[in-house]
């Protein structure tokens, strides 16, 4: 199939990797991307999005958690056909292969993503508070319609946000890269019965700590969420 490079939008936003991640899921779900399609190289995209390489990547990342598309090294990135009654056979494998890699990282993770809540609730600016409600919308109206692929990118995004308030670039480095290695699990993880919503529910408490300026209540609400999380995680076969 050629693809008509008309049918991609140079993007304008702060997130761009979202906004990258968005645009090709509708892309796929309109059915102007089929299974097997190519995508376009890396350098076009960034041209047809107006995207940097680091958030064309972070966008392939999610993708790839998503189940929407495969990047084959050296080749290029490809549509995959989904199945939406199974999991992606990479993530069976990483439960098989992983999954104690996995609950090290997450323990990682609560170190790390508690300090940052509590920086935040110090740090934070009017903006990034509303940009916080933004994100529970976004996760609340997936949990409302039972949407996993919508679930994840909220949570990446509250995540995100999140380690970007807490100023402190050693931080907000490595969260980034330990929430990069637990794409895959994300998607496992939001497929559990009522996970969406409960995720939300605990986001609000940590954004409530936040907008409240209660570091001690932000770390908490955060270590809370993360280790009932890890508590899903394990449960997973």
């Amino acid at each position: 199939m050629t693809l008509d490079a008309g049918m991609f939008q140079p993007i304008v936003s702060d997130r761009l990797s979202d906004k990258a991640v968005g645009q090709i899921k509708a892309l796929i779900k309109e059915g102007r991307l089929k299974p097997g399609d190519k995508l376009p190289s890396e350098r076009a995209l960034m041209k047809l999005l107006s995207v940097s390489r680091a958030s064309l990547r972070e966008a392939f990342r999610v993708l790839e958690a998503l189940g929407l598309i495969e990047v084959r090294t050296g080749i290029g990135a490809f549509v995959v056909q989904t199945d939406a009654g199974a999991l992606p056979a990479e993530w069976t494998a990483l439960l098989t292969n992983t999954q104690q890699e996995m609950l090290e990282l997450l323990d990682v993770r609560e170190a790390l993503e508690a300090k940052a809540a509590a920086l935040a609730a110090q740090k934070a600016s009017a903006d990034d508070l509303q940009q916080c409600a933004l994100t529970l919308s976004k996760m609340k109206g997936s949990a409302d319609t039972n949407d996993v692929d919508g679930a994840i990118e909220a949570d990446i995004e509250f995540h995100q946000l999140v380690s970007e308030m807490s100023q402190n670039n050693f931080l907000i480095e490595l969260s980034d890269s330990i929430s990069h290695a637990l794409l895959d699990a994300r998607y496992a993880f939001f497929r559990q019965p009522d996970r969406i919503y409960i995720s939300w529910q605990q986001h609000c408490t940590v954004v409530e700590a936040l907008e409240r300026r209660d570091s001690r209540a932000a770390a908490e609400a955060m270590l809370q969420h993360l280790q009932d999380s890890k508590e899903v995680v394990k449960r997973l076969k």
